[in-house]
């Protein structure tokens, strides 16, 4: 599949704690981008992204894998780059965390994937990544 890719600007290894929490923010923004929202609803076809307007699929995921509470017609619910759903609230949380750990400890890398549940077809590339400069 196609890999999305976004920019990200370079760090410094002396970036200060308000450096990191813009840079968590930057993360966090770029990363909700890739997620689609909507109303559950148990008969809702849904698209799969980055698959073409053509590729449908039936809903029949009945809990969030976050939260293992069950999806309710009507409950706010995002998808990743992937068929996977989860309940909005508990995707932004996850999204949240790992941008301020990503922006915390300043590692390099190159894509990241975007669904806890870790598939393939979720991965974002990252330009820039987060690298620290020495002066």
């Amino acid at each position: 599949g196609s890999l999305t890719v976004m920019q990200l600007r370079t760090i410094n290894a002396e970036d200060s704690e308000s450096d990191q929490k813009q840079r968590a923010a930057e993360i966090q923004w770029q990363f909700l981008l890739h997620l689609t929202n909507y109303n559950y609803s148990a008969t809702h076809e849904i698209s799969i992204p980055g698959q073409g307007e053509d590729v449908q699929k039936t809903v029949t995921q009945a809990t969030c894998p976050i939260c293992l509470d069950g999806l309710s017609d009507g409950d706010e619910v995002s998808q990743p780059l992937c068929s996977h759903i989860f309940h909005r609230s508990c995707l932004e949380g996850w999204v949240e965390t790992l941008s301020h750990n990503l922006a915390q400890h300043r590692r390099d890398f190159t894509e990241q994937v975007l669904c806890p549940l870790r598939c393939d077809s979720a991965k974002v590339g990252l330009v820039n990544a987060i690298t620290p400069v020495s002066s």
